[in-house]
């Protein structure tokens, strides 16, 4: 999938396939502005399923993180901080 919504809290996971309300996954990804990977684990907290009727959000499903592997948590944090600063300064 791909991720939106980044925020320090959770994010948004835009898939065709989104798992059940209440599971916990494991997203690798590279947050904004760094260069390592980070491994976090998530509650899935809503969904969205692929269908016929018209919605503002696309198939995909939401997360509340829970946890970090090793240095991921503080990888994923500081991308969404300097994410925030390059934004306010555009601004």
């Amino acid at each position: 999938g791909y991720l939106y919504n980044i925020s320090e809290g959770g994010l948004y996971v835009r898939t065709l396939a989104p798992p059940p309300v209440g599971t916990r996954v494991a997203l690798s990804f590279v947050p904004p502005g760094a260069h390592d990977e980070a491994t976090l684990t998530a509650d899935v907290v809503w969904r969205r399923c692929f269908g016929t009727a018209p919605s503002a959000t696309p198939p995909g499903f939401g997360v509340r993180l829970a946890d970090g592997f090793a240095d991921s948590l503080r990888v994923h944090l500081n991308g969404c901080r300097l994410l925030l600063a390059e934004r306010q300064l555009a601004a």
